[in-house]
């Protein structure tokens, strides 16, 4: 593989795969709460059609893949990993260098597999050491092929956790994801649980992979205030800093790069209300369409030190402007911001394909490739 900049689109195994019937994401879809009354279940089928997608990848010039093994497939009970799954992820390994695409692997992209979700999830420090237990199976399965196709010089990619500012804020205060439990202290418990497996897996990984390139993949935001008075201020301030830092903060040691998830700005209001730019809203989530907030979040990370990658960055096909325009705009916010001498090493669209929305369903589609769900 060419030392090339990443450029590609990003997926994540339960959106995309369908079949993922061992993990707390499916138990909640079961239940009845997803908003259009869909299921992941078969999704785009991408478990069976890796190959062929990865040919519409292959063929829009990415050379770069951000994808998740699903922990609940690896790992299905506490006391035994499977190796018929181990042998799928090793063949879509295998299907990536073999059109030259490198991967960047993502180990933990929100869903945990039920037994874990059974004893408490990342609320339990338990979770910690099995997290370890599956990051250590991981390289040890596929450490040997990823060093192959590098001859042991380039990187080896690896996201350890997804967005978990988003994970901790939907799960455990507003009850909108699993495990919907609204509760400041398991809040904390998760947070400091998740630092710790970061940190974990990080030393994991560069045991064995001296060459791998590790970090999370951060969800930021612009955090502008509502009014500009003091209140708004100090509230977008105090936001912006449980958002944007503090987990980034708590694992800064432990990172050779930054992932960066950016998709919009927000409003704050005192005491902590957080809302769309009033009259800008886009669609899903009500976000703005505001693309140059990309270049801000750049500009701001240059202060760590560290290689950027963009490791999702996107629009749905609802919002007043076209996917499409939105990339091609946000491309020249990183092209100024590369001007500008900001370290950024790769770039992926969110996403390949239209996907399952967690909560939302099928219905919301952020696919450069539009999927047919009924064929």
């Amino acid at each position: 593989m060419g030392k090339a900049f990443l450029y590609g689109c990003a997926t994540s195994a339960h959106q995309v795969e369908g079949g993922n019937i061992n993990n707390d994401w499916w138990e909640f879809e079961q239940s009845g709460l997803i908003f259009d009354g869909s299921s992941s279940n078969p999704s785009c089928d991408h478990y069976h059609r890796y190959a062929s997608d990865l040919d519409l990848l292959k063929g829009i010039g990415g050379n770069a893949y951000r994808f998740s093994i699903e922990w609940s497939r690896i790992q299905p009970v506490s006391s035994e990993f499977s190796q018929e799954e181990i042998d799928h992820y090793h063949q879509v390994l295998d299907a990536l260098i073999k059109r030259g695409i490198t991967p960047l692997i993502t180990l933990h992209h929100f869903t945990n597999p039920l037994w874990l979700s059974k004893i408490g999830g990342w609320a339990n420090p338990k979770l910690v050491d099995y997290f370890g237990q599956y990051v250590q199976k991981v390289v040890d399965e596929y450490g040997e092929k990823l060093n192959r196709s590098t001859g042991q010089t380039e990187p080896i990619y690896f996201v350890t956790l997804n967005e978990p500012s988003v994970y901790l804020l939907l799960g455990y205060l507003i009850e909108y994801w699993p495990p919907q439990k609204k509760s400041l202290i398991g809040l904390i418990k998760a947070f400091r649980n998740m630092s710790r497996a970061h940190k974990l897996a990080y030393e994991i990984i560069h045991k064995k992979l001296p060459n791998a390139k590790v970090s999370i993949a951060h969800h930021m935001s612009v955090l502008d205030p509502w009014r500009n008075n003091g209140l708004d201020n100090i509230a977008a301030k105090v936001y912006d800093w449980l958002w944007n830092q503090s987990f980034l903060n708590q694992v800064g040691d432990k990172l050779d790069y930054i992932g960066l998830n950016y998709y919009t700005r927000q409003r704050v209001a005192f005491p902590l209300k957080v809302f769309p730019t009033p009259g800008k809203e886009a669609g899903f989530a009500q976000w703005e369409i505001y693309p140059e907030g990309l270049l801000r979040i750049l500009r701001r990370l240059k202060l760590y030190k560290l290689p950027v990658i963009i490791t999702e960055y996107g629009m749905p096909q609802e919002a007043n402007i076209a996917p499409e325009k939105y990339l091609e705009q946000g491309i020249a916010y990183l092209k100024q911001a590369m001007s500008e001498g900001i370290d950024v090493r790769g770039f992926f669209y969110w996403s390949l394909l239209d996907n399952f929305e967690w909560r939302e369903g099928l219905s919301k589609r952020f696919g450069l490739y539009e999927v047919d769900y009924e064929n």
